[in-house]
């Protein structure tokens, strides 16, 4: 009775320790990408839907999660005067251990902070300009641009502050500059239908008749 025991006591010893362990682990170190020193206090999290911890790089940069759980984590990093890092796709088996090597970039520096408001030419608040030019007015103007005795909307529009046509065009698909954008930054509506070219925008319908 005594042998049969112990026989079964043994049975009992070696199946515990033949039993697979459930967990996994993940160790590292936290290191300066530009030179390579370690990185004290930066703060490790480890995170999956099975569960997240957290840990304290130490003196050598060094960390450890124990007893995690078979998952795959996301392994955030963050410190002072360093840019947040990443570690996506860091599988954990049981029994085994990943270890990392995660190289934090310096944190770019706000030197000085400098703000700036529209000039007079644009101002705040203020959504469009509107002049009328009636026909005495376009009468008056027709000088302003243009070849020939065309009688343009290119001249009226010319008599209107901050606008610029180039004299000696040749009366049609003239170039006009408002305010100092560029000729292909203005926009023709005609009662109230937009008429710019469809493919790059261009204001490319004739203002003359």
């Amino acid at each position: 009775m005594r042998y049969l025991l112990a026989i079964v006591c043994l049975c009992a010893l070696l199946a515990g320790g033949a039993r697979a362990g459930t967990t996994g682990a993940i160790v590292g170190r936290v290191v300066d990408r530009t030179d390579g020193r370690p990185l004290a206090g930066a703060r490790v999290t480890a995170a999956s839907p099975s569960q997240t911890m957290e840990a304290v790089t130490d003196a050598s940069g060094a960390f450890a999660f124990a007893s995690l759980a078979p998952d795959t984590y996301v392994v955030r990093t963050l410190r002072t005067g360093y840019r947040a890092h990443d570690e996506l796709g860091v599988t954990v088996f049981a029994d085994q251990a990943r270890s990392l090597v995660v190289e934090l970039a310096p944190a770019l520096a706000t030197i000085a902070k400098v703000a700036a408001r529209a000039s007079s030419l644009v101002r705040p608040g203020t959504t469009s300009d509107v002049y009328s030019v009636n026909a005495p007015q376009a009468q008056a103007a027709t000088g302003l641009t243009g070849s020939g005795s065309l009688n343009q909307a290119y001249a009226a529009i010319a008599s209107v502050p901050g606008v610029v046509v180039p004299q000696g065009q040749q009366g049609w698909y003239q170039f006009v500059y408002i305010r100092g954008g560029a000729q292909d930054q203005d926009g023709w509506e005609l009662d109230g239908i937009p008429v710019n070219r469809a493919y790059d925008n261009a204001p490319q319908t004739m203002l003359s008749g």
